[in-house]
């Protein structure tokens, strides 16, 4: 493995870059992807999952059925209709989210944005960025793959343990553990996951044999670009992808840049915060590594706005390792965030 990340919480906020680029796989959402290059990339499962919805959709009861009726049988020969085993239960299992309506955002989110924008940032040459999904469509990991997404939209904690790596590491400090992340409120650990696996995956640099797979593949980026700072930096993985004035879809669009490279800006953080604000902004910063936050950028014009998580990332964001065990089956052996 080429580093074993740290848990951070409060990373300084990613952001999405200028110049074209090579088109990305990703649907828009919410307007701020308005379109792509190239085409999306296909998740082809194992045949039992082959028509499976994106990660995003819900599952739906299987409504308005009707249950056929028997035969009717004549009232002068009255026959007892067998009686019909009683179905087994389903294991529990934790249903996947619903659509809602965003939460509106805090105040002092909006008072710290202000406040940095206030002070632009240094101009920089903008520059563009490859990222591919480098999986085989059909191999045996796109077809793990596949699978391991249908587990993740459906909250299968079973299936997860069952893959997950007996040693796996989830922080760089001791003590944390699968079942510690499972009961995690709010489903932390399923919302990180939904977005590293949901996109671009890659080899390891240094594996060129793809026993070694990283989702998202910006974790492997900078092995490219070694110019590139890894803590000061964002990759925006879409066309056209909106950057906002403040982090919400309703914001003003500052700008709308294609596979770019950003650089990462932070919000002020000073001991005047009270103890409430201070909780919602680190609050915000955790949701930063979910589809539904957003990463804090500078423009290399020096501007600063917001990009979509669901397009921005960071090759020290979370992201899920993968290797196959002894006897030849994928497992994640790490999902954390971090260097």
């Amino acid at each position: 493995m080429k580093r074993m990340p740290i848990l951070i919480a409060c990373a300084a906020t990613l952001a999405a870059a200028c110049g074209a680029g090579v088109g990305m796989s990703r649907s828009g959402n919410s307007g701020e992807l308005a379109t792509h290059s190239s085409a999306a990339i296909a998740s082809r499962a194992s045949s039992e999952i082959a028509s499976n919805p994106s990660l995003e959709e819900v599952v739906s009861a299987s409504d308005g059925e009707k249950v056929q009726s028997t035969e009717t049988i004549a009232a002068t020969q009255p026959v007892p209709s067998p009686v019909a085993p009683a179905p087994i239960a389903p294991a529990p299992r934790t249903p996947a989210p619903t659509a809602s309506t965003p939460a509106p955002l805090p105040e002092v989110i909006r008072r710290l944005a202000r406040q940095a924008q206030a002070e632009p940032a240094q101009p920089y040459q903008p520059q563009s960025v490859v990222i591919r999904d480098e999986i085989t469509p059909g191999s045996d990991f796109d077809r793990f793959r596949a699978k391991l997404r249908v587990a993740v939209r459906d909250r299968d904690a079973d299936f997860l343990r069952q893959v997950a790596d007996e040693h796996i590491n989830l922080s760089f400090g001791a003590g944390m553990t699968l079942e510690k992340r499972l009961a995690e409120p709010n489903a932390a650990l399923w919302q990180e996951l939904e977005r590293s696996i949901g996109g671009d995956c890659a080899p390891d640099g240094n594996a060129p044999d793809s026993d070694y797979w990283a989702c998202p593949a910006s974790f492997v980026v900078d092995a490219y670009h070694p110019e590139i700072d890894p803590y000061m930096t964002v990759y925006v993985d879409g066309a056209d992808v909106a950057v906002r004035q403040l982090p919400s879809t309703s914001s003003p669009v500052l700008a709308r840049l294609s596979n770019s490279i950003l650089q990462a800006a932070t919000l002020p953080w000073n001991e005047s915060l009270s103890e409430s604000e201070d909780a919602q902004l680190a609050a915000w910063y955790q949701a930063s590594e979910t589809a539904e936050g957003w990463k804090f950028v500078s423009l290399p014009d020096g501007r600063k706005g917001f990009v979509s998580s669901r397009y921005a990332y960071s090759s020290l964001g979370y992201r899920a390792i993968f290797q196959k065990d002894k006897t030849g089956n994928w497992a994640m052996t790490a999902f954390v965030a971090g260097d």
